[in-house]
């Protein structure tokens, strides 16, 4: 079975439909619906669920992105596990 629902989005842009929000119609699976069902505050609508979710994503995403950028700058602060085998013999 497949849901459909409407979902406000906040168009944050200058635009005209910043006053009155876009709204668009998205179709989910039923699984789908059930996951974002599970996350729901109380009353709150699916579209904050959603909201949050893609806020998470895109801390982590900025996480993952800055410590893997110190990954590569500190790449040369370590040595391989071969490397580290040979200077102990192994």
């Amino acid at each position: 079975m497949v849901w459909a629902f409407i979902v406000a989005i906040e168009n944050k842009l200058n635009s005209s439909f910043a006053k009155n929000g876009l709204m668009a119609s998205i179709t989910l699976r039923e699984g789908t619906f059930r996951k974002l069902e599970k996350l729901r505050r109380n009353d709150e609508p699916i579209d904050e669920v959603i909201e949050r979710l893609i806020e998470s994503y895109e801390e982590l995403q900025n996480y993952i992105e800055e410590k893997w950028e110190k990954v590569v700058k500190d790449r040369g602060k370590f040595i391989t596990i071969d490397e580290y085998e040979s200077s102990r013999g192994l």
